[in-house]
Parts: structure tokens; sequence; C-alpha cells
């Protein structure tokens, strides 16, 4: 099934539906009323020169610009490395963030975390949501 535009005729919304090709008019989603097939952008075949299609002339601009972007893309990774990242594991595993840095952070992070798991503690024994309802931490 193809992809059409419709607008509705009395309140002017305007929306996409597949439908058959023999559907002229569709319910509009806003007020229910029916609306019209309208000529579809990606249908309409425009002619640009007597020998090329506006669509031709969108593509070709279009790859000149991914070329652009792909050439800058290529000079500003050039002479650079992917940076490996010394993740501890756990047997074959990655460890969890709370496993990373030293000792006196992973602390820290405990700390923080058991701080944030009581405060959603007392919110939900108030009846208060996380995010909606503003509460004192």
């Amino acid at each position: 099934m193809p992809l059409f535009e419709f607008g509705c005729k009395s309140c002017g919304y305007e929306f996409e539906e597949l439908t058959s090709k023999s559907v002229d008019t569709f319910p509009c989603k806003k007020c229910g009323k029916d609306s019209e097939k309208k000529m579809s952008r990606f249908a309409a075949v425009v002619v640009g020169s007597p020998n090329e299609l506006y669509d031709v002339k969108i593509g070709r601009a279009a790859n000149k610009r991914w070329e652009m972007h792909h050439e800058r893309q290529d000079a500003r990774r050039s002479g650079k490395k992917l940076e490996v990242l010394d993740v501890p594991k756990i047997g074959k595993k990655f460890a969890p963030a709370m496993a990373l840095g030293n000792k006196e952070q992973r602390e820290k992070r405990v700390e923080y975390s058991s701080a944030l798991q009581s405060h959603r503690k007392k919110r939900q024994t108030r009846g208060q949501k996380q995010f909606s309802d503003s509460g004192s931490f």
C-alpha cells in the first residue's frame, strides 16, 4: 500500500496514511470529517530542464554534501588512534561502575547510592512518586 497525504476540508489538518490508490477521501484524525487526497511530494515529478528531473539534481547535491562530510571526518580522524580503555573485568565479564576507581572513590559511590536508595524509600512510604511530586531530600 502506498503512502498518501490527506488534507482535511473543515479543520485544515494534514496527515499521511497508508491506503490503496482507489481511496480518495479518508476520515480526519483530528475532527473525524472527510479529508481529501493531496498530490504527494514523493509522487510528484517536476521537470527542471529538458533532460533532468529535480530529484536527480537534488540527489547529486546531496551526494556532494555527503562526500564533503566524509572528507572532513577523515581529516579530523587522521593521525588519531582509537583509545583503549582499561576497564576492569571480573572473570570474563566487565566489572560494574561501582568497582572502578580507588578505594576512597568506591566508598563514596557506595555512600551516595545508599543515600539515594533511602531517599527513594522515604518518598515511597509518603506516597510520592519519584519525579512528579516535590519533596525534601
